[in-house]
């Protein structure tokens, strides 16, 4: 992970190179959390004490305090994401809808929910800002917060399931309008040099 700190010397001004380091980042970090989902699902498993180690970087093992220090990790790194996809209009669902609008006037006024509502969708959810930010990431931090309860209480049997509370999130989210979900950190060189940091310390 300490290569992605290589990109802090990109020249942000050039608005070429600028996107595509945004967009190694991205990709990097799409994968970093597919493997730490894997390795949360590993320790899970082997924190119940109900399966084989999975993942190679999984001990067959898992203590408490390893298990909860996963989850973070996990939901911390979605907010990583998100920081990342606000640094570039290509990944906000807002500033798409006002390029779509720039060049044919949108007639149907219920058509920013749409919009959000086919992003966060599980079987089509990808990288769009406001879905990381809104929907994704505070999922994942309540999964965290229900690991740490159950681990701190001993319920080695609690279901840890995000399917629950990603149907309320995902409402209370497209309840807001979608112009209110968009990004508003500065889109400076200084806040990337922060996520590459962030992330390539890991």
């Amino acid at each position: 992970m300490a290569a992605l700190r290589r990109l802090e010397d990109a020249p942000w001004d050039d608005e070429f190179v600028r996107r595509d380091a945004i967009d190694i980042v991205r990709m990097v970090l799409d994968r970093l959390i597919v493997l730490k989902i894997d390795e949360l699902g590993s320790a899970i498993a082997a924190w119940r004490g109900d399966g084989k180690c999975k993942v190679e970087s999984v001990k067959c093992k898992v203590v408490d305090e390893e298990l909860v220090a996963r989850a973070r990790e996990l939901a911390t790194l979605f907010d990583r994401l998100a920081d990342v996809l606000g640094l570039h209009t290509d990944y906000s669902l807002w500033e798409s809808y006002q390029r779509l609008d720039a060049i044919e006037k949108i007639r149907n006024p219920d058509f920013t929910k749409t919009l959000f509502e086919s992003a966060v969708n599980q079987y089509c959810l990808s990288h769009q800002y406001e879905a990381i930010r809104y929907v994704v990431a505070p999922a994942m931090a309540e999964l965290a917060e229900r690991i740490a309860k159950a681990v701190k209480s001993g319920d080695r049997k609690a279901g840890f399931s995000v399917h629950p509370r990603f149907g309320a999130i995902r409402k209370a989210a497209k309840a807001k309008p979608l112009e209110s979900l968009k990004p508003t950190l500065p889109r400076t060189k200084e806040n990337f040099v922060k996520v590459l940091r962030e992330v390539g310390d890991r």
